[in-house]
């Protein structure tokens, strides 16, 4: 079910995430802001990774869809540097990300700070992207009719503080 269209019948109170454009009656809020970084197979002799966008390209990535506007954004950038994305494997969650890269030539990009717990989690490095793409926001999402809703105020609010950065 889309997002935006599960708000609007009242399925979802609240949406969160890197999300894009959700349509009319949404209101949205920023929590945080991440930005993206590579993955690769962990190795003992390195300590710091660095790729060039052709060692980038000529990889092939492991894409979750739970990422699929991030992809997105990827792809774009990619393409305005006249190279493209080879997606070796398309998984549905992102959990499945650390332990492909972990055990295989697959790389990934992912947000920073799920890097940094994959590389806790499996034995992955983390690298910076070798193009310069903007920091993705976080927000949360709601319909109209809740908005001045109590209770929904309040659990928005619970939301902000327990995510937000300030």
């Amino acid at each position: 079910m889309e997002l935006a269209s599960a708000l609007q019948d009242g399925a979802l109170d609240l949406a969160i995430g890197y999300l894009g454009k959700m349509g009319e009656n949404l209101h949205q809020q920023p929590l945080f802001r991440r930005s993206l970084v590579g993955i690769v197979k962990g190795g003992a002799a390195r300590k710091k990774v660095r790729m060039t966008l052709e060692e980038f390209v000529e990889r092939k990535h492991v894409v979750a869809g739970t990422l699929a506007l991030t992809n997105q954004l990827l792809e774009k950038e990619l393409r305005s540097h006249g190279a493209k994305l080879r997606v070796g494997i398309d998984v549905p969650y992102l959990l499945a990300v650390p332990s492909l890269v972990a055990t295989s030539d697959f790389i990934a990009a992912v947000p920073d700070e799920l890097a940094d717990l994959f590389s806790r989690l499996a034995d992955v490095d983390v690298f910076p992207l070798p193009i310069k793409l903007p920091d993705l926001t976080v927000q949360q999402f709601w319909h109209a009719r809740h908005h001045n809703d109590a209770g929904h105020r309040w659990f928005r609010g619970l939301v902000a503080q327990t995510l937000g950065q300030n």
